[in-house]
């Protein structure tokens, strides 16, 4: 116990030095989190919990009301998650509209127990007749074990899936039995779905792109395909090559996939990632042909991110490839099947992620 807490002091007064305070909440901010999670002593035995916390539909929220009205409601978020913390406990604002907690000494059994009691609380909140909403994910385990950042990479993962699934309505509930349905039959496919999802993120950061157009390409990644619900297990598990017919019906997955997420309220984007990541940079992809930057900046990444999983993992018909034989094909398609710039920056820093 006492070493647990020693390393957490430490880890406390490397976050004192360098913490930036948010100004609307008064929290600290994402690059006080970053530091604290990369700085955080590896000497724990003791489990530490993640939470991350994200709001539904504050786009929205601030378009239709303005965004001091949108200021009012991250205030009140704030004190709502505060409020539920115990001592010793840290809150992060990790972005526009996203809240991290760190729990010392805590399992994912305490982690979830937080996590209904404050989907409880903001399910009965309102705010000027405006309810809050919140998707949340959760992870935890023995930084000797799992670095602290891991954990919350981990959880991030988790919230986002959960935030595709809980759309509102019917529509969301259909989407989560899909998902859930093609997740249980394949669980191969599952796995796939979340590293291509974390790739995405991993190259669009690379490329610059904003916070919420990672949080779109990192679900983007992982719904690419779910069309394939609609494909047959004797296609989908095949050891051999597909015949004619087969390869036929597996290349409708991406439409499949459009037609499902097109029944979900403002994921028109993301609908049409998933439909186009098969596309080609040359223009002889399918389903449309489309050519070069025709082709939504979403598939182009799905695309480079979906084919480097496919390469070093398992499959029914061949043995998982090494990540540089995986990267040197990404280079050698760049400019036919592949965005060349993206190829270029996938090639050149994924051997860095982890």
């Amino acid at each position: 116990m006492s070493n647990y807490y020693d390393s957490f002091k430490i880890a406390l007064k490397l976050f004192d030095k360098i913490k930036d305070y948010d100004y609307l909440t008064g929290l600290p901010g994402r690059s006080s989190l970053m530091r604290f999670l990369n700085d955080f002593p590896q000497t724990n035995r003791n489990s530490i919990a993640v939470i991350m916390a994200d709001a539904n539909g504050f786009k929205q929220i601030n378009d239709s009301f303005g965004y001091e009205f949108g200021d009012q409601l991250l205030q009140l978020s704030a004190e709502i998650i505060c409020s539920q913390c115990r001592s010793g406990e840290l809150v992060f604002r990790a972005g526009g509209d996203e809240f991290v907690i760190i729990m010392p000494e805590s399992d994912i059994i305490e982690a979830e127990k937080r996590v209904m009691t404050l989907r409880q609380i903001f399910s009965s909140v309102e705010h000027n007749s405006t309810g809050l909403s919140y998707s949340f994910g959760s992870s935890a385990g023995s930084v000797l074990e799992i670095s602290a950042s891991k954990l919350f990479s981990l959880a991030e993962n988790n919230m986002y899936k959960q935030k595709m699934i809980e759309s509102p309505g019917i529509r969301g509930r259909r989407i989560h039995t899909i998902v859930q349905t093609l997740n249980e039959t394949h669980p191969r496919e599952e796995l796939h779905s979340r590293r291509v999802g974390w790739l995405c993120a991993k190259l669009g950061e690379a490329a610059g792109l904003s916070d919420s157009a990672l949080r779109e390409i990192r679900v983007a990644g992982m719904m690419h395909d779910i069309g394939k619900i609609a494909i047959s297990d004797t296609v989908l598990d095949k050891r051999g090559p597909l015949d004619t017919n087969e390869k036929a019906r597996m290349r409708k997955h991406p439409e499949i996939g459009f037609r499902i997420l097109n029944t979900v309220y403002g994921a028109n984007d993301l609908a049409e990632s998933v439909l186009c990541h098969h596309e080609r940079w040359d223009g002889s992809g399918y389903p449309r042909r489309l050519h070069g930057e025709e082709i939504p900046l979403g598939a182009r990444i799905v695309a480079i991110a979906d084919t480097f999983d496919a390469i070093t993992s398992d499959r029914p018909y061949r043995k998982a490839a090494s990540a540089v034989y995986a990267r040197h094909e990404i280079i050698k398609n760049a400019g036919s099947q592949f965005d060349p710039m993206l190829a270029d920056i996938f090639a050149r820093q994924s051997s860095s992620w982890s």
